[in-house]
């Protein structure tokens, strides 16, 4: 199909692939009901491992719910924390089972209207630093000042975890210099 194109076209330009599999994987009626837990929890596990079966041949790298810690225009994260461990616990178990590699749920951390610390919600999740059921940390970083918040980060991250960062996802709106905050942010 169209997917399978996709991938092995970058297949062939030498680009390594990361799969996110994300809220869409669940039936649209459910994707964000979040009202029956266990039923949704189950589909959700059930594509999961699914698509890692069909693509774990040509795809190494996989990515669980895409910003578990995002408002979606309210106020609280779209799910707890403690079903963030939950899920994530059970999508590491069949990456691990399945010979890949995963990258934990992404946590969002932007610095701008008020702002929104992504790793004050990992640590509610996940309170014991040598017990992460994930290779790696998956970040999205929407950032003003860069460094304020690249420094928190770095101590946060490389001082308490050990535990490699993916950060999958930056930028900010109309800001056209983040490009150069990720670099900075790396020299720092």
């Amino acid at each position: 199909g169209q997917m399978d194109t996709v991938i092995n076209n970058c297949l062939q330009t030498g680009k390594t692939i990361l799969l996110l599999i994300s809220f869409e994987a669940v039936q649209v009626a459910m994707q964000r009901d979040f009202s029956n837990w266990e039923q949704w929890k189950s589909l959700y596990l059930q594509t999961f491992r699914e698509l890692v079966l069909k693509y774990r041949d040509r795809i190494f790298l996989f990515e669980g719910l895409n910003e578990v810690n995002d408002w979606h225009g309210g106020t609280t994260a779209i799910l707890p924390a403690y079903k963030f461990a939950e899920i994530q616990t059970e999508i590491y178990k069949i990456t691990q089972e399945l010979g890949v590699k995963n990258i934990s749920c992404s946590v969002l951390s932007h610095d701008f209207q008020g702002g929104h610390v992504g790793w004050e919600y990992f640590e509610q999740a996940f309170p014991n630093k040598n017990m992460l059921p994930m290779d790696f940390v998956g970040v999205h970083l929407y950032l003003i000042d860069a460094m304020s918040m690249s420094a928190r980060l770095y101590n946060w991250s490389l001082r308490n975890y050990s535990k490699q960062l993916y950060i999958t996802e930056w930028g900010f709106p109309g800001n056209d210099s983040q490009d150069s905050y990720i670099s900075e942010m790396f020299d720092y």
